[in-house]
């Protein structure tokens, strides 16, 4: 029943709160190991392995499978915590929760947005000094800023393959790139009254929904990213009462494997440079997001 919150206990609060603060450090370690892959070749024949082919499926291992966790945790998590501790999401609650996050999100993403333009600058004229980038790399990148744009979509691209159903994602980014993520949690905080009463009338089917959804990579074509649907399913099991952990032990030891095997597919078909893992992405997410809260 989801017309009101279920109480938990203070020590099922109190865990959740370690499980929280543990993954915290590992979690923004794995969201910098993202972005530190560098270039990999092809996927490699199995059947005939390079040296070559060793160290780029460590590679990937590290950033493309096991980092690939860290978003979506983060997601969860803050769909998690906004129906943390709240009896009624009336809007007195729903005011208090935004204020806290203007100073938490969105100040810091605007000022961030901001202070990188003139870093930015300043990087691509040293390189121009030293020789490494084209001498008029400062003011090629100045007269290609999208003003209006720098805080939604200053720059985009397709998704590099489309879902099973053909349906192609947009992949767009703000003018620091990587805070693609705030742009998206600051969007689906906004729209928390309206996860709430869709799951208040769809309960477990509403959320089996969202789940399939998420799982067969199926989105609009839009600036906001299926990463935002993690928001939705952590709003749904924290307001079902549940703790961030599995809790059944069978269930437990199924997703552990469930996991493992997985992630040795996407390592030997190189993650989502590949079609299929690609396509299943999402489910090894879904499964390593709830693996990283057990181990936890």
């Amino acid at each position: 029943d989801l017309h009101s919150f279920p109480t938990r206990r203070s020590s099922d609060l109190d865990l959740n709160s370690q499980i929280i603060s543990f993954l915290r450090f590992p979690l923004t370690f794995l969201v910098v190991a993202i972005h530190s892959r560098g270039e990999i070749g092809q996927v490699p024949d199995l059947m005939h392995l390079t040296t070559r082919n060793l160290y780029d499926m460590v590679k990937v291992l590290g950033s493309d499978v096991i980092a690939q966790v860290a978003v979506p945790s983060f997601f969860f998590i803050s769909g998690y915590l906004f129906f943390a501790n709240v009896s009624k999401l009336d809007w007195a609650t729903y005011k208090n929760k935004l204020g806290k996050r203007v100073h938490s999100l969105l100040i810091p993403f605007i000022l961030w947005n901001l202070i990188c333009i003139p870093l930015t600058l300043m990087v691509r004229y040293g390189e121009s000094l030293s020789g490494t980038s084209a001498a008029d790399a400062a003011q090629t990148y100045w007269d290609g800023i999208r003003w209006l744009h720098i805080f939604w979509n200053a720059t985009s691209h397709d998704s590099l393959f489309a879902n099973l159903f053909g349906m192609n994602f947009l992949m767009a980014h703000p003018i620091l790139g990587s805070f693609w993520y705030v742009r998206d949690l600051i969007v689906v905080t906004l729209f928390t009254p309206a996860i709430f009463w869709f799951f208040k009338y769809t309960g477990k089917v509403g959320a089996v929904f969202v789940l399939l959804l998420l799982l067969l990579n199926i989105w609009p074509y839009m600036t906001p990213r299926i990463s935002c649907l993690y928001y939705v399913l952590g709003a749904y099991w924290s307001m079902s009462g549940h703790n961030l952990y599995i809790e059944h032990a069978a269930i437990r030891r199924c997703n552990y494997l469930l996991t493992l095997v997985l992630g040795i597919y996407l390592v030997c078909v190189f993650s989502y440079e590949s079609y299929w893992g690609w396509q299943l992405i999402h489910l090894f997410t879904v499964s390593g997001v709830a693996t990283t809260f057990c181990l936890a």
